[in-house]
């Protein structure tokens, strides 16, 4: 249809000329300087190690980014030491008054990524938790035990069994420590390893309370 039978329909229908212009351009200039609201795709993390991609979860992103800040404001408000454990950077990152003052290269578990379920699963765990010992000579060097199992881990461990997720027979596992012996690789049966040099190091910061938070990525 051309131009003059549009314009006669338009007569037709009694709709005036004006309605029938169109912008030669559209004038987009309002629009330029204002934020897209467009979510971002699922994102990705690579394990440092193993090179191999996680998918990211975004409810554990933001708990593990929940998990963070409440150690690091309470190392700030009680102008202390806290340690925080990124599992896929293999990193454990050490906080006086709310500020990184150093970091450590670790060893995990060989299943690293993923909260720890029950015993000998090879995970290792996931959460808030603390120093409760100090060995000065251990197994594997030196030990900052930690508290795991806490609560919440025992309150998962009995619902998952409940629920069919945990074979019967499994318990939960204790015995978790941030300890020496090598961090080259992933070894430990759920724990954190670092050097002898670096243990070391943390040995003289770390003491009964410290907070130990373990979180999957960031």
């Amino acid at each position: 249809m051309n131009k003059k039978s549009i314009m006669a329909l338009a007569v037709a229908f009694g709709i005036t000329s004006n309605l029938l212009t169109l912008p030669s351009s559209l004038d987009v200039s309002p629009f330029r300087n204002r934020p897209l609201n467009i979510k971002p795709a699922l994102e990705e993390r690579v394990d440092l190690r193993t090179g191999k991609k996680i998918m990211v979860e975004n409810s554990k992103l933001e708990e593990y980014h929940e998990w963070k800040k409440s150690t690091v404001d309470w190392s700030k408000k009680c102008n202390d030491y806290a340690l925080v454990v990124n599992k896929a950077e293999r990193e454990l990152t050490v906080y006086y008054n709310g500020t990184a003052i150093d970091s450590f290269l670790v060893g995990l578990s060989p299943r690293p990524i993923g909260h720890k379920l029950c015993g000998w699963d090879l995970h290792t765990p996931e959460g808030l938790y603390g120093v409760y010992e100090k060995k000065a000579k251990s197994v594997f060097y030196k030990s900052l035990m930690i508290n795991y199992p806490n609560p919440s881990d025992r309150i998962r461990f009995s619902e998952n069994k409940k629920n069919g997720l945990i074979p019967e027979k499994k318990v939960i596992g204790s015995n978790i420590a941030i300890h020496g012996a090598g961090n080259e690789r992933d070894w430990t049966y759920g724990c954190i390893a670092l050097s002898n040099q670096d243990m070391d190091r943390l040995f003289l910061w770390a003491k009964f309370c410290t907070p130990v938070t373990i979180i999957g990525y960031e």
